[in-house]
């Protein structure tokens, strides 16, 4: 008797799921499994319907009314030898998980087909999702390096205030990157209501800080230019008081 090999990972990287990919990513699942795939969806109100078709998911009413939350496709093979599942959770950390267990060249393959189906839903800015350890790691390093600015802006902190520092640094960049850069989002039904309208809203904040900071610039330079050409007078004048000269009308 062989023993299963088993793959459990969260998959890195930043998606936007949509029907197209959960059609395709669903019929690879059900092929490779040799059964007919379930899909369960579960609902911010806490709701959870569950299909055996996939075209079924995207005619239920609810999708359009309630944001889902968490997507489970899941197969287990008639014999129970081999079962696969891909969650999508958009809990406060999101996290796509795969588990696969059974034959070793089955599990690898259907691994390999899965992160093909992904693939063409990556979106430009996976590098800032990669391994989730390297992710809070990084998170860390950037709370470290703001504490020690923190500390030589202000004199006389104490250590728990490099820590509170560090700590707050690294919550902050998490949310501001989850919800500029979320790691997935469901683009399909009310998600992608959602996922439009905080788009729009992150662009007009963007938008102004950028219009701001070019405005601050602009007045800098105005600024300068004024003083300068204070100095420059105040030079003249100065030059022609030592010569004796006075200054023409």
């Amino acid at each position: 008797m062989t023993g299963k090999y088993k793959i459990s990972k969260n998959i890195s990287g930043a998606y936007a799921v949509d029907e197209d990919f959960l059609k395709s990513v669903y019929k690879v699942i059900s092929k490779n499994v040799g059964e007919p795939a379930r899909i369960s969806l579960k609902f911010k109100n806490n709701h959870e319907i569950s299909f055996d078709d996939i075209e079924a998911v995207f005619e239920e009413p609810a999708i359009k009314s309630d944001s889902v939350d968490e997507i489970y496709i899941s197969a287990t093979s008639r014999t129970a030898d081999f079962s696969a599942t891909l969650h999508f959770s958009n809990a406060l950390m999101q996290s796509i998980y795969l588990r696969v267990s059974g034959p070793r060249e089955r599990c690898l393959l259907l691994e390999k087909d899965i992160t093909s189906e992904l693939n063409p839903i990556k979106k430009f800015y996976s590098i800032l999702y990669p391994d989730s350890q390297i992710d809070g790691a990084l998170y860390g390093v950037l709370g470290v390096i703001s504490s020690i600015i923190f500390g030589e802006l202000r004199d006389g902190e104490t250590l728990i205030s490099y820590v509170v520092v560090a700590i707050l640094t690294a919550i902050a960049l998490a949310v501001v990157k989850g919800l500029a850069l979320p790691k997935f989002f469901f683009n399909f039904g009310k998600g992608q209501a959602i996922h439009s309208l905080k788009s729009k809203i992150l662009y007009l904040i963007f938008g102004v800080f950028i219009f701001g900071g070019a405005v601050a610039i602009y007045q800098e330079a105005v600024v300068r230019y004024a003083f300068k050409q204070i100095d420059d007078a105040g030079s003249a004048n100065a030059k022609t008081a030592e010569t004796g000269d006075k200054p023409s009308n």
